[in-house]
């Protein structure tokens, strides 16, 4: 029987971010998924602080070293026991300076550190972890993906700027947003957990939370009962909302050769596959 886990990368489950969780739960039940666990990353890491037998009165040393009591070790085996019985898993949160938010991070580093990272005798990777688990992540951030893209690429040198920029910019859109999530999809890699889908919603800004919620609410469908495509399998959704009210649907996972771009007014490209001039503004993050 399938049974769905999310992981929750975000303090309140209440307000905005909150409807996000909502509408996962509920489009989980609607494709037939009732039993649903949900981990707080946020309400985890309190917990897994306030466990401390140190206060701060200690040494750096002696207070890290603090956080392995019995109470987090439990805390741990109860979380990683949600992955394992779960058949679904569904990361959500936004990204907190390109990359997890903290205390999420801290729930992947303790929940992953026994099963995750591990070798075996001749130094390949030993995955602790296996079976049949569909892993998607969504997240969502402030910023538009044309300033995304023109910051990027002032990190690479020059000549991989070219061959990539050779690639179009479908290739460009994917290399962010895997080095976006880069270090949560390489513990699910070495856990022994593959990536199933991703979906990315960027240029957020107050006002966007139905087109938000609708591309959530596709991303999971999809995720549950995803339909096969034409070419490779789709496995990563970029939904950028941009001035006006458009969208920009970028379909196919890291590895995919083709990555067909679907119509969009407010985005078009040159037949290189370089874009036309496109007047946005810096949208501030609400999600």
């Amino acid at each position: 029987m399938s049974k769905a886990l999310i992981v929750y990368g975000y303090y309140d489950e209440d307000d905005h971010y909150g409807a996000i969780l909502k509408t996962i739960k509920e489009e989980l039940m609607r494709s037939g998924i009732n039993k649903i666990d949900v981990i707080n990353t946020f309400a985890f890491t309190k917990k897994h602080l306030g466990n401390n037998k140190q206060d701060f009165s200690a040494s750096t040393a002696d207070w890290f070293r603090g956080h392995r009591t019995v109470e987090n070790e439990a805390l741990i085996k109860e979380d990683q026991d949600k992955v394992l019985n779960a058949t679904h898993i569904i990361f959500a949160y936004p990204i907190w300076w390109e990359s997890l938010p903290p205390f999420m991070m801290t729930w992947v580093s303790e929940v992953f550190r026994s099963v995750s990272f591990r070798v075996d005798g001749e130094g390949r990777p030993n995955p602790r972890w296996g079976g049949d688990h569909k892993v998607m992540i969504i997240t969502t951030a402030g910023f538009s993906q044309e300033v995304r893209r023109e910051n990027f690429e002032k990190l690479l040198p020059s000549q991989n700027l070219e061959s990539l920029k050779e690639e179009g910019i479908v290739q460009t859109d994917k290399l962010i947003t895997l080095a976006q999530t880069y270090p949560l999809v390489m513990a699910l890699n070495y856990a022994g957990l593959q990536l199933t889908k991703q979906c990315h919603i960027c240029g957020v800004e107050k006002g966007d939370e139905p087109k938000v919620l609708s591309a959530v609410e596709e991303g999971v469908k999809s995720f549950i009962k995803p339909v096969v495509a034409k070419s490779d399998d789709s496995k990563l959704d970029l939904i950028a909302l941009l001035e006006p009210q458009n969208s920009l649907l970028l379909s196919g996972g890291p590895t995919d050769e083709h990555s067909p771009i679907l119509p969009a007014t407010a985005l078009t490209t040159s037949d290189q596959g370089k874009p036309l001039t496109v007047e946005q503004k810096q949208r501030p993050s609400m999600f």
